[in-house]
């Protein structure tokens, strides 16, 4: 049996149109990657409700340094820091559209790190042509 492995990045699924609505659930989060990168090609792509789900112990962290922050939540996304009695550890990227889905289930967390420098593996499942 041989293997095949496909490249794809990330990035290209988070561009792609046709979706209104993602909910993207993470370990950790460096929020200025999430808000100036991944949210802004959700939103130029016509993704505008968005909702983002962190381990409330990384959010945490976050919030107590400035510069790592979220500046937008609120406003642009919805923010869910997530407590749970271990760490809350999925990597789940779901969208949804009028007449389409897709799931994205990988090792990746919301870090330029998990979207392109490291080596992650994804999984990609779609739903097109039903009524969603």
């Amino acid at each position: 049996m041989s293997a095949e492995i496909a490249s794809t990045s990330l990035l290209d699924h988070v561009a792609e149109t046709g979706f209104r609505a993602s909910v993207i659930t993470t370990y950790s989060c460096y929020f200025p990657f999430y808000e100036e990168v991944v949210l802004r090609r959700l939103m130029a792509a016509g993704c505008t409700h968005n909702v983002l789900m962190v381990d409330a112990t990384r959010c945490a962290e976050a919030f107590a340094i400035e510069e790592l922050r979220p500046r937008r939540a609120g406003r642009d996304y919805t923010l869910i820091p997530v407590k749970v009695g271990g760490a809350f550890h999925p990597k789940l990227f779901l969208r949804f559209g009028k007449s389409k889905g897709s799931l994205l289930v990988g090792s990746h967390n919301m870090t330029l790190s998990g979207f392109g420098l490291n080596d992650e593996v994804t999984n990609v499942f779609r739903l097109e042509g039903a009524a969603l």
